[in-house]
C-alpha cells in the first residue's frame, strides 16, 4: 500500500472518516449495559448506519 492510500477506503478517506466515528461509537454501544434503553436504541441506528456504509464501500467497488 503506497503512503497516498493510508488512511482511505477504496481510494476515498470520506468513506475511511465515517468507518472510525462508526467505529468509535459502537465502542462506546458495546461497553454499555445492553438490557437498558439507549443502548439499544443507539444499537439500531449504529446497525441502520452500517448498512449505509458499507453499501457505500460496496459501490465504491463497483465504480472501480
Amino acid at each position: 500500500m503506497t503512503q497516498d492510500n493510508l488512511n482511505k477506503i477504496n481510494g476515498d478517506k470520506d468513506l475511511y472518516d465515517r468507518m472510525c466515528v462508526w467505529m468509535a461509537d459502537m465502542d462506546e454501544v458495546t461497553s454499555g449495559t445492553p438490557h437498558k434503553e439507549p443502548y439499544t436504541v443507539r444499537a439500531a441506528d449504529l446497525a441502520e448506519e452500517a448498512h449505509t456504509l458499507f453499501y457505500d464501500i460496496y459501490q465504491t467497488c463497483n465504480d472501480k
